[in-house]
């Protein structure tokens, strides 16, 4: 058999021979590729992980945050509705602007009356009162004077 000259002009032995380091050469780039691949394989995996975690942290965090909202909205809810009792015993108990405003009106009218009734009455009182004074008075100095008159006449 001859010695086939292929396209580079080199013999079939130096053929096998480029063709084996070729072949070498390209397996050994695979395998770094592979290791590279596996590598960044790892790195993705770790980084999707750390990701994952971090998203289910915050998704805690989210949950425990509404829960506290929720409870929080619920006692505020309950205080409300223990408030809207409250009012509604109040307003029951209350008396309307109005209605006080005729009332106390009607209470000043009723003391402007009275007022006037005692004054005219005390005015008469003083009057009797003076009267009944003067009279009783006037009967103690007539009394000692007789009292008096009877002494000395007495005597």
């Amino acid at each position: 058999m001859t010695n086939p000259t292929n396209v580079i002009g080199t013999t079939d032995t130096s053929y096998i021979g480029l063709k084996s380091y070729f072949e070498r050469l390209i397996l050994e780039q695979d395998r770094l590729r592979q290791t590279e691949l596996a590598g960044l394989r790892t790195e993705i995996t770790t980084r999707l992980d750390a990701a994952d975690r971090a998203v289910v942290i915050q998704l805690d965090a989210k949950e425990k945050a509404l829960m506290l909202k929720s409870a929080e909205v619920e006692r505020r809810l309950e205080m409300l509705n223990g408030e809207a009792g409250r009012l509604a015993k109040v307003l029951a108990e209350s008396v309307p602007r109005e209605v006080w405003e005729q009332s106390q009106q009607g209470w000043n009218d009723w003391r402007t009356t009275v007022e006037q009734r005692l004054n005219l009455t005390s005015g008469r009182d003083r009057g009797i009162g003076l009267s009944w004074g003067t009279i009783l008075g006037i009967g103690s100095i007539i009394g000692v004077l007789v009292l008096l008159f009877k002494t000395f006449v007495s005597k």
